[in-house]
């Protein structure tokens, strides 16, 4: 009978305990309510006072000490040397996929996806459905998101878009519509960005994060509906001015995915008002949407003077968690002395260093298939962003293959 009740005892102990450990702060909250409530029609003793602000300092010096320790042995080390030799055998067994290899980046090309978007169109939705952090990335994700805006104050909380459809591995013929899913930048530092890296717990490679989060065990890249990341959709544009110049931006290196490099005229996060005031839209033409928004942040170019859009490719960029990109191309109306008049507007200068018309190295009928870096100057050539290089490489392709009418017309100008 004893031994019982002191077990019970203790295991009701036990129970306190935790209780109070993990809602801590709700019970010194209830506490200082209850008191406040009651001095309001009795005096409170001193003693009381000065007592729950001494647990309130403890308590308040035990998180910050919790949270320091954490920090302390949760590391967050890039993955710079990691060559995703797996996915390129993967791919090298598709018929669907092409694997290309930049110097700033994988690009894994949709063969197919591309032409079913170029062709009869396939439909995006979005509806009210807001991206939730999986319980599995809360603890690390949070802490991966909360470090990087403490190290990146121009960080903006925006909206963007997701694709939350699995596309699957071979025909993408059966699908006709996309959901997007709604989400916030910082909801990409808790998942996309986090899976950037790999994840270290007192000096212990945490497997279930990091490449883990994008890639199978088979080295297949993870489909977008099955994914626990926001799966945020970048969307480029390469315009090309009424004299056959490239519209280039230079990022500045705060820029976190091509700090220091030449990107696409326009390249930025697809956002939930490029569907204008529909909820279901052509994709390529939401995708172009955003990329033209951004056209005009980055490098002032107005709707006006976009002469004609034209959809390029859709593929993934492996190193930024097989991040799915859209690629556009766009002829303007205006020439490339218009273009160098500009100045990069004070809101985008974090960001952006500078923006200009740049001759091709070669015309585009002398454009070798497949060689991106004899199309630009040696100054461009080494500072190739993922989204241009892969951009040139559709490009030249579209001029050198079967697309008679969108060849024709890159030929002219270029």
């Amino acid at each position: 009978m004893i031994l019982r009740l002191s077990r019970a005892l203790k295991t009701s102990l036990l129970r306190v305990r935790n209780f109070a450990r993990k809602f801590r702060w709700i019970l010194l909250s209830g506490i200082l309510c209850v008191v406040g409530v009651i001095s309001i029609w009795v005096r409170i003793a001193p003693e009381i006072n000065v007592l729950l602000a001494i647990v309130a300092i403890v308590l308040f010096v035990t998180e910050i000490a919790k949270n320091q320790r954490y920090i302390n042995r949760t590391q967050f080390p890039s993955r710079s040397t990691d060559d995703y030799r797996d996915v390129e055998v993967r791919v090298a067994t598709s018929h669907r996929f092409e694997l290309v290899r930049f110097r700033s980046g994988t690009f894994v090309y949709d063969v197919e996806a591309s032409r079913r978007f170029r062709g009869s169109g396939v439909l995006a939705q979005t509806g009210p459905k807001i991206y939730a952090l999986p319980p599995q990335l809360i603890e690390v994700g949070t802490e991966h998101r909360d470090r990087f805006i403490a190290e990146h104050p121009y960080s903006h909380n925006g909206q963007v878009l997701g694709i939350d459809t699995n596309f699957g591995t071979g025909s993408p013929a059966a699908f006709t519509e996309i959901r997007l899913v709604r989400a916030h930048y910082w909801d990409y530092l808790a998942s996309d960005a986090l899976a950037w890296k790999d994840v270290l717990i007192d000096n212990r490679d945490r497997a279930e994060f990091g490449r883990r989060l994008f890639i199978n065990r088979k080295g297949d890249l993870r489909d977008f509906g099955d994914s626990w990341l926001v799966n945020a959709i970048g969307t480029s544009v390469l315009a090309i001015t009424s004299d056959g110049r490239l519209v280039l931006v230079l990022q500045s290196n705060k820029n976190e995915s091509s700090g220091g490099l030449f990107a696409p005229s326009g390249s930025g996060s697809l956002e939930p008002r490029d569907f204008g005031q529909k909820t279901k839209a052509n994709f390529a033409d939401v995708a172009a949407n955003g990329a033209l928004r951004e056209l005009g942040e980055e490098a002032q170019i107005a709707p006006h003077e976009v002469e004609s859009v034209h959809f390029l490719g859709f593929g993934r960029w492996v190193e930024k968690s097989g991040k799915p990109e859209v690629l556009s191309l766009a002829f303007l109306n205006v020439d490339s002395h218009e273009i160098h008049r500009r100045q990069v507007r004070p809101s985008e200068r974090p960001f952006t260093t500078q923006f200009g018309a740049y001759d091709f190295a070669i015309p585009a009928k002398e454009w070798v298939e497949g060689d991106v870096l004899s199309m630009v100057d040696e100054n461009v050539q080494t500072r190739l962003s993922l989204p241009l290089a892969a951009s040139l490489m559709l490009l030249n392709e579209a001029s050198n293959s079967g697309q008679a009418a969108l060849g024709r017309l890159i030929r002219a100008r270029c």
